[in-house]
């Protein structure tokens, strides 16, 4: 059933609450310590994170603009379907399925587990399980209904954010910054590498574009979903990282790797690290439980477009729900949560390693997308109503985008290359799927 076809059931409130769970996730209790490496002080750590901010609202609004154009659940993947053909948008759909979204819930769920085995610990290969439990569970809720996920995403939200508050509220009680020594670095810091970590960690809020079908009101309520995300994420992250700063001074974020534990520990003493290993894990299931739920739409969309793939389209009669789509995205997570406790390094990826992974695949179709933005502001440069800040906001954000992929290539190393090199394998596949297509059309045909 199209999206056009299905009662939209999502209110604003519950958009954002999908989207501010979704994107503040894991990257906060890591990436600061990243990017401060990556800077030369404070002033220059904050700027990159109020810069990260500012392109994140330059992107809400140019997909608050494409929604308008393209009212349909599938987000990116209908945009480059209707502007590059059907070639471009199955590699994104692939690259959804291998990296991006498959290997995000993977690398979350991981995490959850990691602190749920501080908490209560199953063997050797408790991460591994605790993690295709939540991989498996998440993705059972998701099919049983968007009432039973969207409330499940509303409390892992609210209790998040209230964790976060309650961070800061922890910090505050710290009277003088703990003094640390600087990490020892072998490079000079990149401000450029510290923006792949600072936009890592706002990445997510593109994820809004596959609510249209679900957000009542349509593409006017997933503007303000859009909008009053960005904000609020924007708000934490500063808030976040001021309280780090404080707790434990700008050379001592740098030597840190736990920062959220560090700044509990300083200001609440060890028993802190139970609260921050909850925390975390509520965390990663909340960012987990939001990629699972927008991650199948554009698989979904790709079952609309090939016949040989129609099954990845069937929705359940009862639920209304992608089932299929689901289904095949939950399988290929857990199968990379096995494949990364059995064959990886104890079963643990580094948080720079996953961003390589993910980065350059990400930016390379985020540029694609603000490539249509700005080819449709140039389309209606003569219609009066254009909005200036559509225009301002549609360059800025292409030219960002170009950096980023840049970035994410030149101070990345082999993690970004397997993960062009997965993008670059869906090539074959789709030749593959175009002939079944074809054999599907013409057995259809012979049977009328």
């Amino acid at each position: 059933m199209p999206a056009s076809q299905h009662p939209a059931k999502l209110s604003v409130v519950d958009g954002i609450c999908m989207i501010v769970g979704l994107v503040v996730g894991i990257g906060i209790f890591r990436a600061p310590c990243s990017v401060a490496g990556q800077t030369t002080g404070m002033g220059a750590m904050m700027g990159a994170w109020l810069l990260g901010g500012a392109i994140a609202a330059c992107g809400a609004l140019c997909y608050a603009q494409l929604a308008k154009l393209y009212p349909d659940s599938g987000g990116e993947y209908t945009y480059l379907h209707a502007s590059f053909g059907p070639r471009v948008s199955f590699l994104f759909a692939w690259a959804r399925v291998t990296v991006l979204q498959t290997g995000s819930i993977a690398a979350t769920v991981y995490i959850f587990g990691d602190y749920a085995s501080k908490l209560f610990s199953l063997g050797n290969y408790s991460p591994m399980i605790y993690g295709v439990a939540a991989a498996g569970g998440l993705t059972l809720i998701n099919v049983l209904g968007l009432r039973l996920s969207k409330w499940t995403q509303n409390m892992l939200t609210l209790v998040k954010v209230l964790g976060l508050a309650l961070i800061v509220g922890a910090a505050l009680l710290v009277r003088g910054a703990a003094t640390a020594q600087a990490a020892e670095t072998s490079t000079a810091p990149a401000f450029g590498l510290a923006m792949v970590f600072v936009l890592y960690t706002y990445g997510g809020w593109n994820e809004a574009a596959y609510l249209t079908g679900d957000v009542r009101r349509g593409p006017t309520g997933l503007a303000a979903v859009l909008g009053v995300s960005v904000a609020i994420v924007a708000v934490i992250y500063l808030a976040v990282n001021m309280a780090y700063v404080h707790a434990l001074s700008f050379q001592g974020l740098r030597a840190s790797t736990v920062p959220a534990s560090d700044v509990v520990a300083v200001a609440l003493g060890p028993a802190g690290a139970i609260f921050v290993a909850v925390l975390t894990a509520i965390a990663a299931l909340g960012t987990a439980n939001a990629t699972i739920f927008t991650g199948c739409r554009a698989i979904h969309a790709l079952g609309t477009n090939h016949a040989s793939l129609r099954w990845l389209s069937n929705r359940h009669p009862r639920w209304q729900t992608q089932v299929s789509a689901f289904l095949v995205q939950g399988a290929v997570a857990v199968a990379l949560v096995l494949f990364s406790g059995l064959l990886g390094e104890k079963g643990r990826h580094g948080f720079e390693v996953a961003v390589e992974y993910t980065a350059p695949a990400f930016w390379g179709f985020m540029l694609l997308v603000a490539f249509i933005a700005v080819s449709k502001v140039v389309r209606t440069l003569s219609q009066p109503r254009i909005p200036l800040a559509f225009l301002v906001a549609s360059v800025v954000f292409l030219g960002m985008c170009g950096y980023m992929l840049y970035s994410s290539l030149a101070y990345t190393g082999v993690g970004a290359l397997v993960g062009v090199a997965i993008v670059a394998a869906g090539v074959p596949i789709y030749v593959l799927v175009r002939r079944n297509d074809a054999r599907a059309k013409s057995s259809l045909s012979a049977a009328s």
